[in-house]
């Protein structure tokens, strides 16, 4: 962990616009909606600078961390958390991962686990997703009735 890494991972994973879409509010407004998966995405890389931050022994009960809408890192951390949660719960991804295990020489189980790691999983094809955020950098989109539920893929196609 680093914040050298951090902004490697920041760069990677978020659009340079954080995934969100403007949208045409009159003549002179633009509205800023977000696509969850970028604001999800946002909650990791926050949460990780924060512990970096920790680890590090820096004072993160500084200003730095406080939001647009002046929310403090005791109401951020939090929001991030829970969002996170309801992410991993609404994507409910069903692989099943198998353990890794050690033996002793006679070929008992002496521990096991499971991290995940080396297991396909069935994910999401974010193609779409990404390239509206890319297009958003520099284009306004006509707004919509917006609709509780709507997403990229209703609104933009699929």
């Amino acid at each position: 962990m680093s914040h050298t890494m951090d902004e490697k991972l920041r760069g990677r994973l978020l659009p340079k616009n954080t995934g969100v879409i403007w949208t045409a509010h009159n003549e002179t407004f633009r509205l800023g909606m977000g696509i969850s998966m970028f604001h999800a995405m946002h909650c990791l890389l926050f949460l990780r600078s924060v512990l970096q931050d920790r680890l590090d022994g820096a004072d993160i009960s500084s200003s730095a961390y406080r939001s647009r809408r002046g929310e403090s890192l005791h109401t951020h951390v939090p929001h991030c958390f829970s969002y996170v949660t309801q992410h991993v719960m609404c994507l409910g991804d069903s692989t099943i991962e198998p353990p890794w295990i050690e033996k002793d020489a006679a070929g008992n189980i002496q521990a096991f686990g499971i991290d995940g790691y080396g297991t396909h999983h069935k994910c999401k094809d974010t193609t779409r997703m990404l390239g509206v955020a890319r297009r958003a950098r520099t284009e306004t989109f006509d707004p919509w009735d917006w609709q509780d539920g709507d997403t990229v893929e209703t609104v933009f196609g699929s």
